[in-house]
């Protein structure tokens, strides 16, 4: 192995987790762009929206409302884990909480900090956050949120 490849792989390890969420939160805007533009005569006659902007802490938060259920993706880190919080900015409610365990797949954690026994690929997210926030489903059942 070179130098190079040592480095690499120094560097890959470092910052694992910034590029795991890095290429979810791209993933995200795409398909909130994409669901804006799939909806665009439904948000311009209601006050359904997706907005896109920076945090106080400079992070990019991804914001939508439909049917009068406002959410906002976030990234956080704990304990050097990274998880993708949805959470309703008006009364800082949390609706879901996905571990993110690879740049393709998060797995919903319970309120007990423990996990379900199932995965969501990258592009279900989309669906499952709209499930449960606009639908208030519970996501026992991961077939019955993405219905």
């Amino acid at each position: 192995m070179n130098n190079i490849d040592r480095l690499s792989e120094r560097l890959n390890k470092k910052y694992k987790n910034q590029l795991l969420t890095l290429k979810i939160m791209r993933k995200l805007r795409d398909d909130l762009i994409q669901l804006e533009n799939r909806f665009a005569d439904i948000f311009e006659v209601s006050d359904n929206r997706v907005e896109f902007r920076i945090d106080n802490d400079k992070n990019e938060v991804f914001y939508f409302k439909l049917n009068s259920s406002p959410a906002e993706f976030r990234i956080i880190d704990h304990k050097g884990t990274p998880y993708l919080q949805v959470i309703n900015p008006e009364t800082q409610g949390v609706y879901v909480v996905l571990q993110i365990n690879s740049d393709e797949e998060l797995t919903p954690v319970r309120f007990n900090d423990t996990t379900y026994n199932y995965s969501i690929n990258i592009n279900e997210i989309i669906d499952f956050v709209i499930g449960i926030v606009c639908f208030n489903l519970e996501y026992d059942n991961r077939e019955t949120v993405l219905q």
